[in-house]
């Protein structure tokens, strides 16, 4: 069995900008109990809540932390309230895509893994709040389905029957022929490698552009469309993480 890889050795200061942590920090702080988002804050979810009239949304990554929900749903209205439950995936892992978001995290998706049971979130979203999640999710990374191919069970609710789901466009980033999982979602029957994002950064920039320094790969991921498009494509052309040699130019 291969376990998680060792930390690099960080090379920018304790106190980035704020960019940067986003980074590094993804998925943020997933809370292991429901909460009711709201713009000025989260808080535990009441127990008499209802999902009348909400469509429960698979949050396998960051989706389901309250600072991140923050800055998808910034400017709406004070008064405005998503429930985000738990649950657990059946036979499913929340892994690496092979692919960097706009923000230079290294983001999540699901994949098959015949005896785990993965914690992720639900978001039961109002048909205003899903169209706005549409939004932040749109482009060539993820496919909105609503699916009953996959076992979902509400800690609150539940097994699920249809569920919305982003489902990733792209393969699992791999480590030693497996899909490298998030070491900071919780998960047990894992038996794959799990590292965390700081780690799987570390370890990309190694193989992408050794040598050179995290900031300034990230930045340029961050900043250039043109240069993460790049280094995403790239990405997927390693295969994993493991493997000799370099990926194409």
């Amino acid at each position: 069995m291969t376990g998680p890889p060792s930390p690099p050795v960080r090379d920018t200061p304790i106190d980035p900008p704020d960019w940067y942590g986003r980074a590094l920090g993804y998925p943020y702080d997933v809370g292991r109990t429901p909460l009711l988002f709201r713009p000025g804050g989260a808080v535990p979810l009441p127990d008499d809540w209802s999902p009348v009239g909400r469509v429960p949304v698979l949050a396998v990554g960051s989706n389901r932390a309250a600072q991140q929900l923050a800055r998808k749903f910034a400017g709406w209205p004070a008064e405005t309230e998503i429930p985000v439950t738990v649950a657990e995936v059946i036979d499913h892992d929340v892994v690496y895509s092979a692919h960097f978001a706009s923000y230079g995290a290294i983001p999540a998706r699901l994949a098959a893994a015949p005896g785990v049971r993965a914690e992720v979130g639900i978001t039961w979203l109002t048909p205003a709040q899903l169209a706005c999640m549409h939004e932040t999710e749109r482009g060539a990374n993820y496919t909105f389905t609503d699916t009953v191919e996959i076992d979902v069970v509400d800690r609150r609710a539940g097994p699920l029957g249809s569920v919305g789901h982003y489902a990733g466009r792209h393969p699992p980033l791999r480590m030693g022929g497996q899909p490298l999982a998030l070491a900071a979602i919780a998960a047990t029957g894992r038996r794959g490698p799990a590292a965390h994002q700081d780690t799987v950064l570390g370890l990309v920039r190694d193989r992408l552009e050794p040598g050179a320094e995290l900031a300034a790969f990230l930045r340029r991921i961050v900043t250039d469309d043109a240069a993460r498009d790049r280094l995403s494509r790239r990405l997927r052309a390693l295969g994993d993480l493991q493997a000799s040699g370099q990926p194409p130019a």
